[in-house]
């Protein structure tokens, strides 16, 4: 597919990918916090701290760009995958000991946080599933 073909593409799904960025930005915020506060003696905000997370939030960034700039299966791909990813964090958040998180509302925070990255790549996947069907 040429650039141009997915120029309509990246215009259309412009405000969707900020709010899948917003949700990658807040991961790594989380989980860069979490490894600084672990690394003073402090708990975290939640049950992990990852570097391989906060790195794989930019990687996912970089995908999204890609596929809206050139080529829009690789937008839609990466959106169902992060989609289908965020729901054992947001299922953790009802489901494990609360001892997990030092406080409820960093428990929920953390669900807010993962719904936000569930609903946009949802409305992403959707988005990209219509303008196929639209082509």
């Amino acid at each position: 597919m040429s650039a141009q073909a997915a120029t309509g593409f990246g215009e259309r799904m412009k405000a969707v990918f900020y709010f899948q960025v917003a949700y990658c930005l807040g991961t790594m915020t989380w989980n860069i916090a979490g490894l600084i506060l672990k690394s003073q003696g402090m708990r975290s905000p939640g049950p992990t701290a990852s570097p391989a997370i906060a790195a794989v939030a930019v990687i996912i960034i970089a995908a999204l760009v890609i596929g809206l700039r050139k080529w829009p299966v690789v937008y839609g791909l990466v959106s169902a995958l992060v989609m289908l990813l965020v729901i054992p964090s947001i299922l953790n958040a009802f489901t494990a000991d609360p001892a997990l998180w030092p406080s409820d509302f960093w428990r929920y925070t953390g669900a807010a946080l993962n719904a936000l990255g569930f609903v946009s790549c949802a409305i992403g996947v959707i988005g990209y599933m219509r303008w196929i069907k639209k082509r």
